[in-house]
C-alpha cells in the first residue's frame, strides 16, 4: 500500500513502432495541486488517457490509493474515486442544469432513476445539488436548460458533475480552453474552493492559471516526464525554458 493518492510507475505506451509514452513515473500525493504541462504531443493526453482506463498501456503500473487499476474498467476506477472533466462532457442540454448535476449525485448514489422515479425530488439528492450549484457560483442557472447555456457556464456545471462523484482524485483536462480571460480568472477563483483532500491535477496551456494554481508542476516532452518542481523550479529549469516557457509570452516572470 501507498500514501500516495495516484501512482503512476514505469508507464510505457506504444502504438507499433511509435512510443507515445516511455517511463513514465508521476505521483499526486493526497490534496495536491498539481500541473501537467508540455508542448502539443507531448503525450499530456495520453498520459490521462492511460490514468482513466480510455488506453492500456504497453507496460508499467497505475495505482488509486494504493489500489492496482492498471487493467480496471473505467466504471471502477470511478467508484474508487478518479473522475475527470473531460468523461464528463457529454451533458445532456435538453435538461437543466440541476437535473444534470441530480443525475451524476444519484449516479454515486447508485440510485436508478428509471426505478425511483424524478431523483431530482428526492430530499438528499437536492440537497447535494443545491451545496455543488453554490460551490459552482451557478445557482442561476439551475433552472435553464444546458442548450441554452454560454461555453463557459457548461464547463462550470461539467466540474460541478465531476465533483459530485466525489473523488479523491479530480482530473482536469484544459478546464480555461475556450474561456475568455474574465472567466478564467473566475475559474481560478474556483478552483482555488475545491475541498482541500482531493487531489487535483489540471492539464493546462493557461500559464497564468497554472502558475496561480498549482503547488508542483510536471512537464512533459516527447512522451516522457522532462522535469518536475515547484513553480519557481520549473520557471527556472533551462531545459523547460528551450522547449515550453521560451516559446510562450505568457510564461515570463512577473517584473
Amino acid at each position: 500500500m501507498t500514501g500516495a493518492a495516484l501512482e503512476v510507475a514505469g508507464l510505457h505506451k506504444s502504438f507499433g513502432a511509435l512510443r507515445v509514452a516511455r517511463d513514465v513515473n508521476f505521483t499526486l500525493e493526497p490534496g495536491a495541486r498539481h500541473a501537467l504541462i508540455g508542448p502539443n504531443g507531448a503525450g499530456k493526453t495520453t498520459l490521462v488517457n492511460l490514468i482513466t482506463g480510455v488506453l492500456r498501456p504497453s507496460a508499467g503500473a497505475i495505482r488509486l490509493g494504493g489500489v492496482d487499476i492498471t487493467r480496471a474498467r473505467l466504471e471502477r476506477r470511478v467508484v474508487l474515486g478518479l473522475a475527470r472533466t473531460f468523461q464528463i462532457s457529454s451533458l445532456f442540454a435538453p435538461l437543466s442544469v440541476a437535473e444534470n448535476i441530480a443525475l451524476a449525485v444519484a449516479a454515486k448514489a447508485r440510485i436508478d432513476a428509471q426505478v425511483y422515479g424524478p431523483t431530482y425530488k428526492r430530499a438528499a439528492i437536492v440537497a447535494e445539488v443545491q451545496r455543488l450549484l453554490a460551490l459552482f457560483e451557478i445557482e442561476a442557472t439551475a433552472g435553464r436548460r444546458v442548450a441554452d447555456l454560454a461555453y463557459g457556464q457548461r464547463r462550470l456545471v461539467e466540474l460541478a458533475l465531476a465533483l459530485a462523484l466525489k473523488p479523491k482524485v479530480l482530473l482536469l483536462d484544459e478546464p480555461a480552453a475556450g474561456l475568455p480571460k474574465r472567466d478564467s480568472e473566475r475559474l481560478l477563483d474556483l478552483l482555488t474552493r475545491l475541498p482541500a483532500e482531493v487531489a487535483v491535477l489540471v492539464i493546462e496551456h493557461d500559464m497564468e492559471l497554472v502558475f496561480n494554481f498549482a503547488r508542483r508542476i510536471t512537464v512533459m516532452f516527447e512522451g516522457g516526464i522532462l522535469a518536475e518542481g515547484t513553480v519557481g523550479d520549473i520557471r527556472r529549469n533551462p531545459r523547460v525554458r528551450d522547449v515550453y516557457l521560451g516559446h510562450r509570452r505568457d510564461a515570463e516572470p512577473a517584473q
